[in-house]
């Protein structure tokens, strides 16, 4: 239905992590009349259906399975580079139990492959001769708008990875099985017509075990580079006030997010603040400014060589940007950027080097540690033209 993306000083209620957010929204079915479409590509074919569930509701799903890895097998005459194979499902019934309130189920199932073993000859030992990978995700949600100032969004969701990787003797590689448990809720309250006051919260349960091996023989050893398992529960809100003036020529946004983890036990705050100034209807300003952290994956908080000490990642993101409109088509901006990170995650000691002249050999599980700052600092010229059927 909808994909947004947020590059740089996004909204607070995206603000548990310091990368790009894209915020993706799927339709519902048609609530008009039922159809069926197959569709066929040079990778993959699919199946989707859709209508109406009695007179408030809808339904949709479909299917892809994928092909290419086929004609690779039958026309590739060396190692085959994209002997990667997929099936998936998706589905999402919607209903209006009343005019108030609006219920949801989506889902989302999905398994991938990679299949090298025409290529098991020319395999190393710690190659990846067959993997594997299966993906969950269910999600129901509730939109209720008791007032036509006020409306609130919540969504329950469970997600669940599972992958694991052979190699030529059809030994394990890699395994691993992550699942979460997600609630959150959002809403907004237009207490004026032109100053909203956006709030929520989110509750996120994960947890993640794991291991990846390497082999060598002569003599035959097994060496764990990594074993991991733990769970955690991570918690947070947010509160967020726009406001409008000069008859909406000045546009200011201000929120602070809190979040805190218990798998290593720290708070974090995140503040944000934006501020867009329109001196005509063809023509604007935007300054952008916010905070973001990043917990630490349970991977890195309870590996051999991780610690439930760490810290969450931060990142601070500025953003400038003028816009002008050219006509009623086509529009010119111009974007300056900077973001600081700092607390990122590194392994210092994991790689030999040369120290004072002399070559330094690092422990046999190095630790992970808050050890890396850096930045990143653009400008970006965007020129577009929207038209059905011109360029």
């Amino acid at each position: 239905e909808s994909l947004a993306l947020y590059a740089g000083a996004w909204p607070v209620r995206y603000a548990d992590r310091t990368g790009a957010v894209l915020d993706v929204h799927t339709r519902e079915g048609s609530r008009t009349q039922t159809s069926l479409r197959a569709t066929a590509s040079a990778s993959n074919a699919g199946l989707l259906a859709e209508g109406p569930l009695g007179r408030r509701g809808s339904w949709l799903a479909s299917a892809r399975k994928s092909y290419f890895q086929y004609v690779i097998r039958r026309t590739a005459k060396t190692e085959p580079t994209l002997a990667f194979g997929f099936i998936d499902a998706q589905g999402k019934l919607a209903y209006d139990l009343t005019a108030r309130h609006h219920f949801s189920l989506a889902f989302i199932e999905g398994l991938s492959d990679l299949d090298r073993e025409r290529s098991r000859p020319r395999l190393g030992a710690n190659s990846p001769m067959l993997a594997k990978f299966h993906y969950t995700l269910a999600n129901l949600g509730w939109r209720y708008a008791p007032h036509e100032r006020f409306i609130l969004s919540s969504h329950a969701a469970y997600t669940r990875e599972r992958f694991n990787n052979l190699n030529r003797d059809r030994l394990e590689l890699a395994a691993g099985h992550y699942g979460e448990w997600t609630l959150n809720s959002n809403a907004t309250w237009m207490w004026s017509p032109r100053h909203p006051f956006d709030f929520g919260f989110s509750m996120r349960r994960p947890r993640d075990d794991g291991f990846i091996y390497r082999y060598q023989f002569n003599p035959f050893a097994v060496r764990p580079l990594n074993l991991y398992r733990g769970h955690g529960l991570l918690a947070g809100g947010y509160v967020q006030q726009s406001l409008s003036a000069a008859e909406g020529r000045i546009l200011l946004a201000a929120g602070l997010r809190w979040d805190w983890y218990t798998a290593n036990e720290i708070a974090a705050v995140s503040p944000q603040v934006s501020i867009g100034f329109h001196p005509s209807a063809s023509t604007r300003f935007n300054l952008g400014m916010g905070q973001y952290v990043q917990f630490p994956e349970l991977e890195a908080l309870f590996a051999r060589y991780g610690s439930r000490g760490l810290l969450p990642e931060r990142a601070t993101h500025y953003v400038a940007a003028f816009e002008q409109r050219l006509g009623a088509r086509s529009r010119l901006r111009l974007e300056a950027y900077q973001r600081l990170d700092r607390d990122l995650l590194f392994r210092p000691l994991y790689e030999p080097r040369l120290i004072g002249g002399r070559i330094f050999n690092p422990p046999l599980d190095p630790p992970i540690r808050n050890s890396v700052r850096g930045y990143a600092r653009g400008v970006e010229i965007f020129l577009q033209r929207r038209t059905a059927n011109r360029l």
